[in-house]
Order: C-alpha cells, then structure tokens, then sequence
C-alpha cells in the first residue's frame, strides 16, 4: 500500500504544482462551496487510525480534485461526489492515469442519499442546518470531519483526533 500512496502524492504534488506554476492557488470558491487541497499524509494516517480497512464503503462529499477519495481507495471501495464540473473531471483524469479503483460522481451531494455508504468524510467550508439535517436523517455509520468545525446537535461525537495539526472529528448517530 505505500508505493500506491506514494503515486498518488506524486500524482497530486504535480497537479499542485502546475496550478502554482501557472500562478493559480489551490483554492477556489465553486458553486456549492470552498475547494481547497488536503494533505495527503494527513488524511492517510487519519484513515490508518480510524481503520479505514474495517469499513465496506466510503463517500467524501465535496471531493474537490479526488485525493481523498483516491487514498481511501487504498482502504476500501471509495466514492467521491463533486459538483464542480472542472474539479470532478481533474478527479476522474487523475484516477485514470494512476488506474485507481474508485468513482467519482459529478453531483449535488444535497440531490445524493448517502445512506449506503459506512463512513462519510467531509472537510466543510460551513455547517448549515440543511448539511446537518441530511446527516441525521441519512448517516447509518460515521461521519468523520476534517477542520476546526464542530458542534452538530443532532450526532454524537464519538472521537477528536489531532493528527499532523489539523482537527478531525468523528460522529455518529445517536446524542450522548
């Protein structure tokens, strides 16, 4: 599993790289949201902690340019869903060449029942209400977050990792 995570830091460094290289940020603001890139080695040794390999199925909501999900591949059967047009193509492009077993969905996440899937992961540039609601109605195994965000009501928070220096948070169903 290592030289697999290895292309695919490789893989994405360079997709990294050549946005820079052309003076472009990676980050930008998209219809549904905030895109931003995650690093790697963080949420690769999030998903060794968590046991990534012990859950049948995984969704990142919001997968930007598919690193998540292309790492969660290495664990179990990965999807990732994105709304962003250009973003969902660079994730399918990227799987392609690295010939990854994952998918990648060009969608809502709001318009897609996440229910069939163990864990959901999402890194949210906010919390509403409506992403809230969702999760209460449709989470059936965990939802693990990345960031500083915290506080949904209507989940029980099972777990805060500090993992690199970047928060995560797991929840479930369920209050205390």
């Amino acid at each position: 599993m290592p030289d697999r995570f290895s292309l695919i830091v490789d893989k994405y460094r360079e997709f990294t790289d050549s946005l820079l290289n052309k003076g472009v940020l990676p980050l930008r603001e998209t219809s549904n949201g905030f895109w931003g890139i995650s690093v790697c080695e963080e949420v690769f040794e999030l998903f060794r902690k968590i046991r990534l390999q012990c859950y049948r199925s995984f969704i990142d909501v919001g997968s930007g340019d598919g690193r998540v999900t292309a790492i969660a591949s290495l664990f179990t059967n990965a999807v990732g869903i994105e709304s962003d047009k250009e973003l969902y193509e660079m994730s399918v492009k990227i799987k392609e060449e690295l010939g990854l077993n994952c998918e990648f969905v060009n969608k809502d996440f709001y318009e897609y029942d996440v229910s069939r899937f163990e864990v959901v992961y999402c890194f949210p540039d906010n919390l509403s209400y409506r992403f809230e609601k969702k999760m209460v109605e449709e989470l059936k195994g965990k939802l693990v977050m990345s960031g500083a965000n915290s506080g949904l009501s209507g989940l029980k928070e099972d777990k805060r990792m500090v993992i690199l220096g970047n928060r995560f948070l797991v929840y479930s169903k369920g209050k205390d």
